[in-house]
């Protein structure tokens, strides 16, 4: 704020000062990050736009989700997000524990015990199955019979 703008500053032509940086270095060493751990809420998001041209084939009427678990569904939901392009397609929650007003379960352990049981419960073919990771194709009622057993176990989980 208050300094001179890049273009005023920087002599040549406008192509030139405008255009796209170059990438910078590849790092050398792998490096992790993890949420911290307590309470977490279980998460559904639905990705949004015309499912049969995103997979390649027909989806016969089903959507793809993504399920997990996290602090903050929503944030979760804004990361995918950013990582798309601008387009036809965009995820939003379809359900999450904090959008339906439902204090988080205790820990991960809970959270993890819920996202197995919906994973498990969306691979069960022909209404669904997996797209890899936590990715799945599934009939809107399969998803909803999974996202109550999911909390139905995490709910029980017992250490």
């Amino acid at each position: 704020y208050g300094q001179s703008s890049i273009v005023e500053s920087a002599p040549g032509p406008a192509h030139d000062i405008l255009m796209p940086s170059k990438a910078g270095p590849v790092s050398q060493s792998s490096f992790t990050t993890r949420e911290s751990e307590g309470p977490k809420h279980l998460y559904v998001l639905h990705l949004k736009g015309d499912t049969s041209a995103f997979l390649g084939y027909s989806a016969g009427g089903r959507m793809i989700v993504k399920v997990g678990f996290s602090k903050s569904p929503m944030t979760r939901c804004d990361d995918h997000n950013r990582t798309l392009p601008k387009g036809t397609f965009r995820w939003e929650m379809l359900y999450s524990g904090s959008k339906s007003g439902c204090e988080p379960f205790p820990s991960s352990e809970h959270a993890k015990a819920g996202e197995r049981e919906m994973q498990r419960w969306l691979c069960q073919k022909p209404n669904g199955q997996s797209l890899g990771g936590e990715f799945f194709l599934a009939d809107p009622r399969l998803i909803e019979e999974a996202w109550k057993r999911g909390n139905k176990a995490a709910k029980e989980y017992k250490k």
